[in-house]
């Protein structure tokens, strides 16, 4: 299984991303199956979006992360999408007060328990 970030995703679909080319081998990697299966949370989800926007000024990029995150193989999807409870976000809660000092932003700090739980 390999739970993917904003940064990835978005570099990705921007082949203007410093990042583009890796971002390119792990997704090949990743859609022949070479990690499991693929997951994101819906906060990773409305942060790459949004992040996208900001970033490159063109809806372009979210349109094409959307395709990426909604498209299907045999009939099921390629991305499992978690959608966080209220116990994930108590947890992100206590963590982003923890490491907000440290850089993480909210979304981080989701993970984290995302990451336990898995």
């Amino acid at each position: 299984m390999i739970l993917f970030d904003s940064g990835p995703l978005l570099a990705y679909v921007n082949d203007q991303d410093p990042h583009h080319e890796s971002a390119v081998e792990i997704m090949t990697e990743a859609l022949k199956g070479t990690f499991g299966r693929l997951v994101v949370t819906n906060y990773i989800v409305d942060e790459v979006l949004t992040l996208a926007m900001v970033r490159t000024k063109s809806c372009t990029y979210g349109e094409e992360i959307i395709k990426t995150i909604r498209e299907e193989k045999n009939g099921k999807r390629i991305f499992f999408e978690l959608v966080l409870e209220t116990k994930t976000i108590a947890k992100t809660e206590e963590a982003f007060l923890k490491y907000c000092s440290k850089g993480l932003s909210f979304t981080d700090c989701s993970l984290l328990d995302v990451i336990d739980q898995l």
